[in-house]
């Protein structure tokens, strides 16, 4: 399924013992990286949609469906990119064009998205949060999210609150909005 010089990739594991993952792989198309995003069952053949979109920094949730939500950030090209299988095919789209790094992402009862990512601007390095919870997408400013984050990690629960943990060099730090305001602790 993969060739040697995996850049970047995300996996899980779906309930029916499938494997999903998003990759970047350096195999050529022209003067293009290419990248694969699939479901390949173990044992088993994979399933692949191979794609001239070279996936850095992948991210991939699964919902309870089965379904799968990947969000990445094209190696030559700035901005988040969203992918999904909800459809029976992979769909991309661009989600924004600016400076910004995915850092994780995860998805609620309802299958929809919520995405943590990092924008770069000219008044600093800022983390924002991006869903599309109300059934279009919709970027807010995460303010309790430092700029120094090395691993962050994503849960939406029951009620479609989110849950952040995140580390820095020195600290552990965790953050909610299950009050109805963002708190960190």
């Amino acid at each position: 399924f993969m060739a040697a010089g995996v850049k970047a990739a995300a996996f899980a594991f779906l309930t029916r013992g499938v494997l999903a993952m998003v990759a970047g792989t350096p195999f050529a198309t022209g003067t293009e990286l290419g990248g694969v995003l699939g479901l390949l069952a173990v044992p088993g053949p994979a399933a692949a949609d191979t794609c001239a979109c070279d996936p850095i920094q992948p991210y991939l949730a699964v919902d309870r469906l089965d379904e799968v939500h990947v969000t990445y950030r094209h190696a030559d090209n700035p901005g988040i990119i969203y992918a999904t299988n909800k459809s029976g095919t992979w769909l991309r789209h661009r989600l924004s064009n600016a400076i910004d790094i995915p850092y994780a992402i995860a998805v609620d009862q309802q299958q929809r998205a919520y995405i943590v990512f990092r924008r770069e601007s000219g008044d600093g390095v800022h983390f924002r949060l991006l869903t599309n919870r109300s059934g279009t997408w919709v970027t807010t400013r995460l303010s309790v999210v430092h700029d120094a984050e090395y691993k962050l990690r994503l849960v939406v629960d029951r009620a479609r609150n989110l849950h952040l943990a995140w580390d820095t060099d020195e600290h552990c730090w965790y953050a909610t909005n299950a009050g109805g305001i963002w708190e960190r602790r």
